[in-house]
């Protein structure tokens, strides 16, 4: 089976399995999935592993559109918003066909995308993580999972999401297959010997309900001591994808090098970090302060991220990689047209005005629901 890609987080992974191993033997008992609905195997596909002997679950059909991948971004959450924002804009998604991954905070930008929430919901859902860290005397540290999992539920609630209409989006997306989340799971032969673990990728989907849904992007954000305990899904102590994966590519993707861009296959790789062991389709012209991984900031900074993900999206190689690879442009604007001459300056105009428009809904949502509040 072919491997994952392999992280730029593996030079600290020594660091992590001490810290593994410590928390493994002092919280035995992790939070574990909800226990109101019976998640077996059946609806959680393992693949990805990097063990031959795990188990997989092939499929030997064709992709039908193209993948889009999404990976790890600490807080970084607004520069996914602006790429999404740019991608709505100008490509029909749907007419796409396109299926979804996230690995880490990837999973709230392929959520956004998956339950058809708007920007400005997008916005105030990613605003919810700092105000909760905000009332917390430990802020991000050691978060409680359950605490976290009824902020989600609530708000996603608010903006009318529930089991319903997580159906009706795997039906108008395609199905089981249509979403992915990216874990790193621990394999162990029992807790007396938790020194011999050993870590494997697994690519989750086909979620019975959205509690099920978020738990399990939940998972894919779990890292100690962020989070106060690891994850438990499928049978498999779990954490951070970021882990063993820059990100979670379905098998029925993996028939090219994943280890670098590449032209044939259909993997939209949007990351927010520049960097050679990282390939992206997407990435950030210039790489944002190590702080702003783990401090997310008030509105303005976020705009500031969201501004750059737009314009990074907005790049005529970009648009070109993401027409290649399946993505079917809607825009009335001819993407061909858009280097030549001087139609390079009337783009960065149009994409700056874009970006203003965006700026002054985005103010304007988050005003009136302060107001609300």
């Amino acid at each position: 089976m072919a491997g994952c890609c392999d992280s730029v987080l593996r030079p600290i992974r020594g660091i992590c399995t001490v810290i593994l191993k410590i928390f493994w033997y002092c919280c035995r008992s992790p939070e574990q999935q909800p226990k109101e609905t019976v998640y077996g195997t059946h609806s959680t596909t393992l693949l990805l592993s990097s063990n031959s002997d795990d188990e997989h679950h092939a499929d030997n059909t064709k992709p039908s559109g193209p993948l889009i991948a999404f990976s790890y971004a600490g807080m970084l959450w607004a520069y996914y918003l602006g790429v999404i924002a740019f991608l709505r804009d100008h490509f029909d998604l749907v007419k796409s066909n396109i299926r979804l991954s996230g690995i880490s905070c990837g999973t709230s930008a392929v959520l956004v995308i998956f339950l058809d929430l708007s920007i400005e919901q997008g916005f105030e859902f990613g605003l919810g993580w700092q105000k909760l860290f905000d009332d917390r005397p430990l802020k991000f540290w050691f978060l409680s999972t359950s605490q976290i999992l009824n902020m989600i539920l609530n708000k996603f609630h608010k903006f009318g999401i529930d089991d319903a209409v997580l159906a009706d989006k795997y039906k108008k997306y395609g199905g089981a297959n249509s979403i992915h989340f990216g874990v790193t799971a621990l394999k162990m032969p029992n807790w007396r010997k938790f020194w011999k673990y050993h870590t494997f990728h697994l690519c989750l989907n086909d979620f019975a309900s959205l509690k099920q849904l978020v738990y399990a992007g939940l998972c894919s954000m779990r890292t100690v001591p962020f989070f106060r305990t690891l994850g438990f899904y499928g049978g498999h102590y779990v954490l951070d994808g970021a882990l063993t994966s820059n990100y979670s590519i379905p098998e029925i993707y993996r028939m090219h090098d994943l280890h670098k861009l590449d032209a044939k296959d259909q993997v939209i790789r949007i990351a927010v970090m520049k960097h050679e062991s990282v390939a992206a389709d997407i990435k950030p012209s210039s790489n944002f302060k190590w702080n702003e991984w783990i401090v997310s900031g008030d509105l303005e900074d976020n705009v500031a991220r969201f501004n750059k993900g737009y314009r990074d999206a907005a790049d005529f190689l970009n648009i070109m990689r993401c027409v290649r690879k399946g993505l079917v442009w809607s825009s009335s604007i001819d993407y061909n047209e858009i280097n030549i001459d001087d139609n390079k300056e009337k783009w960065d105009a149009y994409i700056a005005e874009k970006v203003e428009q965006w700026n002054g809904k985005l103010r304007k949502y988050i005003a009136d629901q302060t107001d609300e509040e």
